[in-house]
C-alpha cells in the first residue's frame, strides 16, 4: 500500500501516516488490519449485548464455542483475558481468532475499571498484574491463577483481603513465586486489585470520582465499557472502532498544535494544484528530497549535503525552497506582483508552514494559489536542472508560475488575469 501510494517518491512518508484522518495530517486511509478487526463487530456486538444467547446464527454458535471453554464462566472472560482461552483457540486457524483479534486490537485501559468482588475474585492474575518494561515477563506456566487463589472476601470489611497460603495448598509454591516478585516489586498488583481491598467507605473517599460496585453477581461490562471510551457497544460503527484503535499507528507523525485539525481543515481547502498540494504536504511532513536529506540516508550515493544550484550552503528543506540566492529571487518576483512586498525567509516559512499569508492586491486570488503555484514551479525547474542540466532562470520559473496559476484561476471561474 505505501508503495501504490508513493510510487517513485523518496523518502517515503510512513503508511501509518497516510492512515491518520486528513485533520491530523494524514489522508484518511484506512489499515488493512485495524478494518478487519472492525468488520468483526458485526458478531462481537450480539455476544457483548447477550452474552449467553446472542441474536443470529453465527454469534450463538460463537457464544456456544465459549461457553464449552469455560461452563461456569460468563462467555466474555476468554473474550477479554487471552489467559483464559484454551491454547488450541489462539493460533490462525481458530474459527474465533479474529473475534479475539478485534478485542485485543482496542485500547486495554482498565486504570478506572471499578468491579464488585465476585467478579474481581474470578479475573486472572495475569490481568490484574502489571509488569515493569526492564522485569521478566509473566511467566505463561501462571496464567491459570485467579485472583481468588490470593484473596478472599471478607464480609467484615466488605472487601478482599489476603488469604494464608499453606504448603498442603497444590499451587502453594506458584503461589508463593507470585508473592514474592509483588513483594521485590518485579510485579506491581494493578488498581483494580488494590480498590478491591478497599472497604466502600475508604474506596468513597480516596476514589471520590469513581463508583461504587456493590452487586454480587459477576459483571464484566466495566472492562468492555472502557474498551470503547465515550461510546456504547450498541451503536459502535466500524468508523468509531478504526478511531479508538489508531494507538497502533505507531509509525505515524502527530503534528502538535498550531497544527490542529483546523489547521489540516484550511490546507485541504486551498484551491491548488495537485502536484503543488502533494509537494507542500510532503514538505509539511518533513519528506522532501533535498541534498541534506538525500545526504544523511544515503551517503553513499550523495557524499555532500551542499546544494546542486548554489553549492556554499547546505541543501536544507527551507534552502531548497526558499533561501537559495535563485529561488529567493523567484519568490520575491512574485510576492512584489501580487503582495507588493518583499518576503524575508521567515514569512516564507511562516507562509509554509502555518499559512500566514499576506493580502493579496487582487482579492479574487487566493493567497494559498500564489504560494502553491509558485512551489510547484520551482520544484518542476529544480529538478530540470537535475536530470536535463537546464539552467535554473528565475524569470523562467516566475513565468511557469504564472501559467500554472492563470490555469487554475480560469478553473476556478475567476477573472482572466493577463
Amino acid at each position: 500500500m505505501g508503495s501504490f501510494l508513493q510510487r517513485g517518491t523518496f523518502p517515503p512518508i510512513s503508511l501509518d501516516t497516510f492512515c491518520l484522518p486528513r485533520v491530523q495530517g494524514g489522508l484518511g486511509i484506512i489499515d488493512p488490519k485495524t478494518q478487519q478487526s472492525a468488520l468483526q463487530l458485526r458478531w462481537l456486538q450480539p455476544i457483548v449485548r447477550a452474552p449467553r444467547s446472542p441474536a443470529g446464527l453465527v454469534p450463538r454458535w460463537m457464544s456456544g464455542l465459549l461457553q464449552a471453554s469455560l461452563p461456569s464462566l460468563s462467555p466474555l472472560f476468554p473474550l477479554l483475558f487471552p489467559s483464559m482461552r484454551p491454547s488450541g483457540w489462539r493460533d490462525l486457524t481458530s474459527p474465533l481468532h479474529l473475534v479475539f483479534a478485534a478485542i485485543d486490537h482496542l485500547p486495554h485501559n482498565f486504570d478506572n475499571v471499578v468491579v464488585n468482588s465476585t467478579t474481581c475474585l474470578a479475573l486472572p492474575l495475569s490481568a490484574v498484574t502489571i509488569v515493569p518494561a526492564s522485569q521478566a515477563r509473566f511467566p505463561p506456566s501462571w496464567n491459570d491463577l485467579l485472583v481468588s487463589h490470593l484473596y478472599t472476601f471478607d464480609p467484615a470489611l466488605a472487601s478482599l483481603r489476603s488469604i494464608s497460603i499453606i504448603s498442603s495448598h497444590q499451587r502453594s509454591r506458584v503461589i508463593n513465586k507470585f508473592l514474592s516478585r509483588v513483594q521485590l516489586n518485579t510485579l506491581t498488583l494493578h488498581p483494580i486489585i488494590v480498590r478491591a481491598c478497599c472497604s466502600p467507605r475508604e474506596l468513597t473517599e480516596q476514589y471520590p470520582s469513581l463508583p461504587v460496585q456493590d452487586d454480587t453477581s459477576i459483571d464484566l461490562f466495566p472492562f468492555f465499557n472502557a474498551l470503547v471510551p465515550s461510546q456504547t457497544w450498541a451503536r459502535l460503527s466500524t468508523r468509531t472502532f478504526r478511531g479508538l484503535c489508531s494507538h497502533h499507528l505507531v509509525r505515524a507523525r502527530y503534528f502538535d498544535p498550531p497544527r490542529g485539525s483546523r489547521h489540516w481543515r484550511k490546507f485541504w481547502s486551498f484551491p491548488l494544484p495537485l502536484v503543488a498540494r502533494n509537494i507542500w504536504f510532503r514538505g509539511l511532513h518533513d519528506k522532501i528530497s533535498c541534498r541534506a536529506r538525500l545526504h544523511s540516508l544515503l551517503p553513499l550515493a550523495f557524499p555532500s549535503p551542499t546544494c546542486s544550484i548554489y553549492s556554499l550552503s547546505s541543501d536544507s528543506q527551507d534552502h531548497f525552497f526558499f533561501t537559495c540566492p535563485l529561488k529567493n529571487a523567484v519568490w520575491i518576483g512574485m510576492w512584489l506582483e501580487f503582495f507588493g512586498t518583499i518576503p524575508t525567509p521567515t514569512a516564507l516559512h511562516n507562509a509554509f508552514h502555518f499559512f500566514s499569508f499576506p493580502s493579496s492586491l487582487n482579492s479574487s486570488i487566493p493567497p494559498s494559489t500564489v504560494f502553491g503555484c509558485t512551489l510547484l514551479a520551482i520544484w518542476r525547474h529544480h529538478w530540470t536542472f537535475i536530470f536535463d542540466d537546464s539552467p535554473f532562470v528565475p524569470s523562467a520559473v516566475v513565468g511557469t508560475a504564472r501559467k500554472t496559476l492563470t490555469r487554475i484561476c480560469q478553473e476556478l471561474d475567476l477573472n482572466p488575469l493577463f
